[in-house]
C-alpha cells in the first residue's frame, strides 16, 4: 500500500510481484475522470505515481487500459480542466457546455457521463 502526499485520502496498492500498482481514483488513462476542485492536488498525486515508476512500472488505472507511470495523460487532461472549472466557477449551470467542451478536446476519451457528476458540484460557489 501507499498513500500519495498530494492525495491522503486516496490509497494506491503496489504488487511488486509483478511490477505493478493500482491507482484506480488518482488515473484514469483516456477517461474523463470526476472533476473536482482539487486539479493541483491531483496533478501532484499522479507525480508521486510516475515517481514510483521503478518499483511498479505497470499501472492498473481507475478507468481505461493500463498506463506507465511515464506517460502523464492525466496531467495535461486536468491541466486543460483547470481554466475551465476557474472561468467558469460559481456558475453551475455552465456545467454541460464546460462537459461537452471537455468531451469536444478530448474526444476519444471514455465516460463523459462521469464529467457530468462532478462538474455541478467542482462549479458551485
Amino acid at each position: 500500500m501507499f498513500i500519495s502526499s498530494k492525495a491522503p485520502e486516496v490509497l494506491g496498492l503496489n504488487i511488486p510481484g509483478v511490477g505493478a500498482a493500482i491507482v484506480p481514483d488518482i488515473v484514469c488513462n483516456k477517461g474523463h475522470v470526476v472533476v473536482t476542485r482539487q486539479t493541483d492536488n491531483w496533478i501532484g498525486a499522479v507525480g508521486d505515481v510516475e515517481k514510483r515508476g521503478a518499483v511498479a512500472p505497470f499501472i492498473l488505472a481507475g478507468l481505461g487500459e493500463p498506463a506507465s507511470p511515464t506517460e502523464p495523460a492525466p496531467v495535461g487532461y486536468l491541466e486543460a480542466v483547470r481554466p475551465l472549472l476557474a472561468a467558469n466557477m460559481g456558475k453551475p449551470d455552465r456545467a454541460k457546455a464546460t462537459r461537452d467542451e471537455l468531451a469536444k478536446a478530448f474526444p476519444t476519451y471514455q465516460q463523459p457521463a462521469l464529467l457530468t457528476l462532478g462538474l455541478s458540484p467542482a462549479l458551485q460557489s
